[in-house]
């Protein structure tokens, strides 16, 4: 067997193909999760309901809400049988701020989280207005 002549070049070449692989992947499953849940993008007289389409979308999110979004969604990603949607909510006067990060589970028609910055709790009249437009789609 012949050795490869600089052995760390060889293992960051391999490292650096495998994490290409790994990227393909992910978009794969993230266009995948996509087609799943894009019925919950939409506008109400408020509000902006947007599912993230990429992963820096999600990322993003996770950073403006101070909050764990991104390891929630990469368990959705993983688990493609997973049954909820990540739906992220905007004032519509200000579209590119974080309002709130919604987990929706579409099989029993519920909130499984609905938080605002930093997991702060969301006042009962707005997760009622944000669930029932939701909850239509």
């Amino acid at each position: 067997i012949e050795m490869p002549s600089n052995l760390l070049d060889f293992c960051l070449r391999i490292s650096q193909r495998y994490q290409e692989i790994e990227d393909v992947s992910a978009i794969m499953q993230m266009q995948r999760y996509y087609e799943r849940n894009k019925q919950y993008n939409f506008e109400d007289e408020k509000y902006i309901y947007i599912v993230p389409s990429t992963t820096q979308q999600v990322k993003d999110e996770a950073e403006m809400q101070s909050n764990c979004v991104y390891s929630i969604y990469y368990r959705h990603m993983l688990r493609e049988t997973y049954n909820s949607a990540i739906i992220f909510v905007r004032d519509k006067e200000n579209p590119n701020q974080s309002l709130y990060t919604v987990e929706y589970d579409k099989e029993f028609h519920r909130f499984t989280q609905c938080y605002g910055y930093r997991n702060s709790q969301v006042d009962k009249d707005i997760v009622n207005h944000l669930f029932n437009q939701i909850n239509q789609r």
